[in-house]
Order: structure tokens, then C-alpha cells, then sequence
């Protein structure tokens, strides 16, 4: 069968066409944001209580049994070393957290507001400043430099290739950090600076990264924030 070189370019210009008409709008951004998303507007408004699939009146207390095939022997999601404990990425919280019934959409968690820039070359990250570790220090400026940077440098490689595009991160205010990326006009990036997750500098400043042990962990800022997300 011949295709010739004009029956080609119809093809490629029908698929064009029909790409913007599936695709929604590409998203704008109030500076600052409560949210990120990549299409349209966010679903949710900067004063809502809960995502709509999250139960807040969820009943407290009780057990829970879950399984889960094979066995473990690292408490430390991050390192290839060992093999890891399931689920146990889940006690390190993230700059923002996705929201399971909107496309590529996401909210404040760590960080309470983000900034996109207008050429898409960077992202501004407030943190909120009741965020804290499970010891009671804040969570701080520092503690997003040391995760980026440790990540990279010392994380399994999985690390090294989702970050990439980033550039650098610098602290930019004393609760804000900035990534700055190598390209510009990436949608995807600003979603994948705010899923880094949160390390706890001051407790790398006397323990070392590569081991198999575990860290102390992020905590819920207050019953009401976290009913936003966990109450299930």
C-alpha cells in the first residue's frame, strides 16, 4: 500500500486539530497558588476541608491488618540498598500532595502556597509553618535543600532521572525555596519539584543516609489539615 507524501501531512494536521480539541485548556495560576494542576482550573478552592472521596468523620481507634507478599530488611525507602519495608515512603510527607479524583492536580501538604513562574523556568514553594517532624522541629527551608540535594547525589537512581530537569533549588525567603529547571514552558515540572519528598536535615547532621535504618518521620499538623487527606 502507498501512502503519498499529502495524504501524510492531512493525517498530521487531522491529528493536530483533534488534539486540541481533547486536550483542556492549559493551566494559569493566581500568584501565589494553593494548588498546581496542568489543565483548567483546580477542583477544589484554597478554603476547602476535604477532598470529596475523604470521610472526615472517619471512626478513630480500632486495628488494621494489611498483607503483603515477601519480606523486608531496609527501613529506608530512599537507598537501593536492601529491600524495603512496604509502604514505608509513606511517613515522609511532600511539598504537595495529588488529588486522586482530578488529572494531574495537586495541593499544599508541606508547602502552603506555590508560584509558578510565567515562562515555566521555575516554582516557588511557601512552606506552612505549622509543618513539623515527628520530634517537634520545624520542617524548614534547609530540610528541601538537603532532600533535592541528597536525593540526587546519594538516592538510587530513580532519584538522578526524576530530577533531572531540575537545575538547582535555592532558598528564596525564610520559609520559600525555588526550583529552577533547565528548560522552560515544561508543564509537568512544577508537579514534580512539589512531589519531592521531605528528608529531616538535623537528624542526617548526625546520622549517616546510606544505611538501612530508619529516620524519624513527618506529622500531621493538626487534626483538621490532615482530615483533608487521610480520613478515609
Amino acid at each position: 500500500m502507498q501512502i503519498t507524501k499529502n495524504k501524510v501531512q492531512k493525517r498530521f494536521l487531522s491529528f493536530v486539530l483533534l488534539s486540541f480539541v481533547l486536550c483542556p485548556a492549559h493551566a494559569t495560576y493566581a500568584a501565589p497558588s494553593h494548588c498546581l494542576t496542568m489543565y483548567g482550573a483546580c477542583k477544589y478552592a484554597a478554603d476547602f476541608t476535604h477532598f470529596d472521596y475523604v470521610n472526615p468523620a472517619a471512626p478513630k481507634g480500632g486495628d488494621v491488618k494489611l498483607a503483603e507478599g515477601g519480606t523486608f530488611d531496609s527501613l529506608n525507602p530512599f537507598i537501593l540498598k536492601g529491600v524495603k519495608a512496604p509502604a514505608i515512603e509513606g511517613l515522609f510527607d511532600t511539598l504537595m500532595v495529588p488529588s486522586f479524583d482530578e488529572p494531574e492536580t495537586m495541593y499544599g501538604l508541606i508547602a502552603q502556597s506555590v508560584d509558578v513562574a510565567d515562562d515555566r523556568g521555575s516554582v516557588t514553594f511557601t512552606l506552612n509553618p505549622a509543618a513539623r517532624w515527628h520530634d517537634g522541629q520545624p520542617i524548614t527551608a534547609q530540610d528541601v535543600l538537603f532532600s533535592f540535594q541528597t536525593l540526587k547525589e546519594k538516592g538510587e537512581p530513580k532519584y538522578q532521572i526524576t530530577y533531572a530537569l531540575i537545575d538547582r533549588v535555592e532558598q528564596t525567603g525564610p520559609r520559600a525555596v525555588t526550583f529552577y529547571f533547565k528548560e522552560k514552558g515544561n508543564r509537568e515540572l512544577p508537579l514534580i519539584a512539589a512531589g519531592l519528598p521531605i528528608l529531616p536535615k538535623h537528624y542526617y547532621d548526625t546520622h549517616e543516609f546510606d544505611k538501612t535504618t530508619p529516620s524519624i518521620a513527618s506529622m500531621p499538623f493538626s487534626p483538621n489539615f490532615a482530615n483533608r487527606y487521610a480520613a478515609i
